[in-house]
């Protein structure tokens, strides 16, 4: 529980519509998703705002924190969605205007959604990773439980989470600054 993970310059706390700690969870998970060894392209990343329990402090960070951060055993989901899911998808997380991602920036005013920067194909399907609450329909996400793909990872969101804090941590000297918008109102 005391195991050193990393130091943060600046507190990371959760916020409505875009929070530093959001962006730095969903990245992280993001992150993670990618470095497994997986035929599946994964092209982005939804949590539940709910998920995330407490701030994390301007200090050093122990497994401790991160403890206190994710207290569940949601372990990580890729699912696979189809075309004819993404409105209701999206909409929903627009709607929501909270919980946190990675790899999408959804402008809440024109109902536009952008993946890796860009316009998405909204005729090919997607993969993408989330915890298992969300993927069994938690926090009103039903939506995913029309995924026809669902690969179940061995691992905890807190792991994943600690294993690539400290892995950022370790290659840069320090944690990236995750003050983008992912939710925007032009």
């Amino acid at each position: 529980m005391h195991s050193f993970l990393a130091v943060l310059d600046t507190p990371y706390t959760k916020s409505k519509p875009n929070g530093n700690l959001n962006n730095l969870c969903a990245d992280l998970i993001y992150q993670h998703a990618l470095g497994i060894d997986s035929k599946e392209f994964v092209s982005f990343c939804i949590l539940n705002y709910g998920g995330l329990r407490s701030s994390l402090p301007a200090d050093s960070i122990f497994t401790k924190n991160i403890f206190e951060l994710s207290p569940f055993e949601n372990h990580l989901v890729i699912l696979k969605l189809y075309p004819q899911h993404y409105d209701s998808l999206f909409r929903y997380l627009i709607s929501r205007k909270s919980d946190p991602v990675s790899g999408l920036v959804l402008n809440m005013q024109k109902g536009q959604v952008k993946i890796q920067g860009a316009k998405f194909d909204s005729r090919r399907p997607l993969y993408f990773v989330t915890n298992n609450y969300m993927a069994n329909g938690g926090d009103g996400f039903g939506i995913l439980l029309e995924s026809d793909f669902r690969k179940d990872l061995d691992i905890t969101m807190r792991e994943a989470l600690m294993i690539e804090l400290k892995k950022e941590y370790l290659k840069n000297g320090f944690i990236k600054p995750r003050n983008q918008r992912r939710f925007i109102h032009e």
